[in-house]
C-alpha cells in the first residue's frame, strides 16, 4: 500500500509553549484552547493552568497562526480594542482549508449570551465551520473564504449598535 504524501506545510513536528499572561482563569484558558483546536486545526495542544501555559504541537503554519492568536487574544478585557474589527491573519495556501482567521470585537455586545447569539447568527448565514467566540475579550474568531468573512463583517455592523 502506497502512502499518501502529506500536503504542504503539514509537518506536525515544531513544539511550542506559550505563556499567558492575561488568561486569568481555567475557563479562559480552555476557551482558548478551543479556539486554537477550531481555527488553527491543530490537535495536539494542551493546557498547564499553575504556569498558565498552552504547549501545542503542530506544523510550521500552526504554530504560526497560534502564534499570533496568542498576541491577539491574551490580553486584559480593556486591551481588547472595539476599534479592532480589521484584525486578521492570512493562511498559507491549502487548497484543503479556509484561508482567512479574522477577530472581531463587537463595542455594543455586552453579554456572553448576547455574543453567542450573534455568533450563531453569524455562523448560520455564511456557513463558517472554524467559528469561535471567545467571551474573555469579546471576541469572535473566523476562518473562512474572503467571501464568507465579507459577509460576517456585513452582519455584524448591522447587529453590532447600541
Amino acid at each position: 500500500m502506497k502512502g499518501i504524501a502529506p500536503r504542504s506545510g503539514t509537518t506536525n513536528n515544531i513544539m511550542r509553549v506559550f505563556y499567558l499572561r492575561h488568561t486569568e482563569t481555567p475557563q479562559a484558558m480552555q476557551e482558548m484552547v478551543n479556539l486554537i483546536r477550531s481555527l488553527g486545526e491543530v490537535q495536539r495542544v494542551v493546557v498547564v493552568n499553575g504556569p498558565k501555559a498552552l504547549i501545542l504541537r503542530g506544523s510550521a503554519d500552526q504554530s504560526a497562526l497560534v502564534d499570533w492568536l496568542v498576541q491577539q487574544l491574551d490580553k486584559p478585557p480593556a486591551a481588547a480594542s472595539p476599534n479592532t474589527t480589521a484584525v486578521a491573519y492570512q493562511m498559507a495556501a491549502d487548497p484543503y482549508s479556509p484561508p482567512v482567521v479574522r477577530l472581531f470585537y463587537p463595542s455594543h455586545i455586552d453579554s456572553p449570551q448576547t455574543l453567542q447569539e450573534v455568533f450563531n447568527m453569524v455562523r448560520a448565514a455564511t456557513k463558517i465551520q472554524r467559528s469561535v467566540s471567545y467571551t474573555p475579550t469579546n471576541a469572535l474568531a473566523l476562518r473562512g473564504t474572503g467571501d464568507q468573512i465579507a459577509r460576517a463583517e456585513q452582519i455584524l455592523q448591522e447587529r453590532d449598535k447600541p
